[in-house]
């Protein structure tokens, strides 16, 4: 086994690290994998996934049965490796999924496993994944679930013996989508965190008050691999004004915002996605948005995060103030890419706004969001249009009718 690996289970594991004042635990981030050389910190990265076929050897004598376990226990008796055609197969990648819609990690299905020893070489397309998920007899259930190793090794064992406790199909398969996914989050780079006030996934005891990953737990994804706008554009994000992602149009006394599912607290629900962020100083993120009528906007750049204890199990718990991780400002550009006006007025925690931008005409407008710290800060920004207000016919009579009184009289 890697000497870096993880396990999850009921008893309480262990964690290297001392906790960083940011919160979450990084430990290492994918470099060059099966798709692509190194990519910078807060910037996506592709990582394959495989899974072992059944009878791989795992290095100490025993042998990967996941595929065994799985179609056991949902009645399926072919011996066909097109493995995307079993009806598991959706319940483990959507555990990969979830962990991609939420942030930069492309987390990419490798349909071929060559079956080499687990752990002995490096992921390679049309061989084997980066990551590579197997399964083997571990300590029964209740015992540990499963084991991870980080980067750059990043390959997962299941627990196949406590099959039946860890398959239990309530909340669709909420034990089973835990674990994993907790999983992957180490092969992902993410060390074991504790809490006494908030729930996270990366915490060490499965948590069935949970749906996969948490809000400490996307901050961890965003500072290595960046939000899910940075995948954008072949990999080239949106920090440039040529790339920026589009807000739509701001129609005549609407809305529009984006990083909303960030404004609820630290509890993700399954189907949240929309969260972003400024991963560190280097990072920016451009925005796109057009307005059609006359009137004026508004523009409410919002850091966000509620405060957590945290810390590592052998480290007492400091408190986590996310949304002061980064001060964050904000210019504004014309459509040809003119900067306008820049707000940096406050300090870190603090909203940056911009009130009652008139607006004459149609244009496009660009927004760039930017940070100062090293950690990642999640945050919203909302535009608000409002437009200009026309007297009714009937006010505006009364209006024209009192200029001329009131000129008749001056004459007179």
């Amino acid at each position: 086994m890697h000497p870096l690996a993880r396990t999850l289970g009921i008893a309480i594991c262990y964690a290297l690290l001392a906790p960083p004042a940011w919160g979450f635990v990084p430990v290492s981030r994918w470099g060059e994998t099966a798709s692509h050389a190194e990519t910078p910190l807060g910037k996506p990265a592709t990582i394959t996934w495989s899974l072992l076929p059944d009878g791989t050897p795992l290095g100490d004598g025993q042998t990967s049965e996941l595929v065994g376990m799985f179609d056991t226990l949902f009645g399926i008796t072919t011996s066909d490796t097109d493995y995307e055609q079993r009806a598991w197969f959706p319940l483990v990648s959507s555990t990969f999924d979830r962990w991609a819609e939420l942030g930069g990690a492309n987390l990419v299905y490798e349909s071929v496993d060559d079956g080499t020893t687990f752990g002995s070489l490096r992921g390679q397309l049309g061989q084997r994944g980066d990551i590579r998920l197997g399964g083997v007899d571990m300590d029964g259930p209740r015992g540990t679930l499963g084991t991870s190793q980080y980067p750059q090794g990043g390959d997962i064992l299941i627990d196949t013996l406590g099959g039946g406790y860890l398959l239990d199909p309530a909340d669709n398969y909420l034990r089973f989508r835990n674990v994993l996914t907790h999983e992957i989050g180490h092969a992902l780079g993410f060390g074991h965190v504790y809490s006494s006030d908030a729930h996270f996934l990366m915490e060490s005891e499965l948590d069935l008050t949970i749906d996969g990953p948490q809000f400490d737990d996307i901050r961890a994804l965003h500072y290595y691999y960046g939000d899910h706008n940075e995948r954008t554009n072949n990999g080239l994000g949106n920090d440039t004004l040529s790339a920026a992602t589009s807000l739509g149009t701001l129609a005549s006394g609407t809305r529009i915002s984006i990083g909303d599912h960030a404004t609820t607290g630290l509890s993700i629900e399954i189907d949240e996605t929309d969260f972003v962020s400024i991963s560190n100083s280097s990072d920016r993120d451009f925005y796109h948005f057009s307005v059609e009528q006359p009137g004026t906007f508004d523009l409410l750049l919002t850091p966000l995060g509620e405060s957590y204890f945290q810390g590592t199990e052998s480290n007492s718990q400091a408190e986590t103030f996310p949304i002061a991780a980064s001060n964050l400002s904000f210019s504004l550009y014309d459509g040809q890419g003119t900067r306008l006006l820049t707000i940096d007025e406050f300090l870190h925690g603090s909203p940056e706004q911009l009130n009652d931008y008139a607006v004459s005409e149609s244009a496009d407008y660009y927004i760039e969001v930017r940070g100062t710290r090293q950690s990642p800060q999640l945050y919203q920004v909302t535009l608000t249009h409002h437009a200009l207000m026309v007297p009714e016919p009937s006010s505006l009579f009364l209006v024209v009718l009192a200029l001329g009184m009131l000129l008749r009289k001056r004459n007179a």
